[in-house]
């Protein structure tokens, strides 16, 4: 198994060298947090698309992420929540950003 900073770099290199290349990669996962890199994220549930834009946009409708049983990734969850109290003003992916905005 691939830590989720494996995973990630992983998918940084493939973004790469899909920009590089002027390709389209699609991929299909389970994890939401594979979808960080991406341009454009859409969830299907039982046959039918159900959320699509961009990973950020998609991911602020965790209700309907968590009813479908796809599980938040960390990092969304908690600026989710901090967003929520009024600590911050968006969904961070970095967790390095996020400490940074937050103690500024």
């Amino acid at each position: 198994n691939m830590s989720s900073k494996e995973k990630l770099d992983v998918l940084r290199m493939i973004k790469r060298y899909k920009d590089e290349n002027n390709l389209t990669i699609i991929n299909f996962t389970t994890d939401l947090e594979e979808s960080f890199e991406t341009d454009r994220l859409i969830v299907i549930d039982k046959g039918k698309i159900i959320l699509d834009g961009s990973p950020l946009e998609v991911m602020k409708k965790d209700k309907i992420l968590n009813r479908i049983g796809l599980d938040m990734p960390f990092i969304i969850d908690l600026s989710s929540k901090l967003r929520l109290y009024g600590l911050i003003d968006e969904l961070y992916v970095d967790m390095d950003k996020l400490v940074n905005d937050i103690w500024e």
